[in-house]
């Protein structure tokens, strides 16, 4: 759950904005990236991530019932 949460505020900041890592003769450069292919990425992790909280949720409220 605290990796969800920590997910969340990541959204809402600037920082979750994708970066990419290049390499090039004058070595790496890191750019933000934000086409359709890596947005659409970045929400499949985002969507799988808060899926798999959910299930872990549900298994422990099933545990303690």
């Amino acid at each position: 759950m605290e990796k969800l949460q920590a997910m969340l505020r990541l959204m809402e900041s600037d920082e979750f904005l994708l970066i990419t890592k290049t390499k090039d003769q004058d070595g790496i450069t890191y750019n933000r990236d934000m086409t359709d292919n890596h947005a659409r990425r970045f929400c499949l992790q985002v969507y799988h991530h808060v899926k798999n909280g959910q299930e872990t949720l549900n298994a422990f409220k099933q545990l303690f019932k």
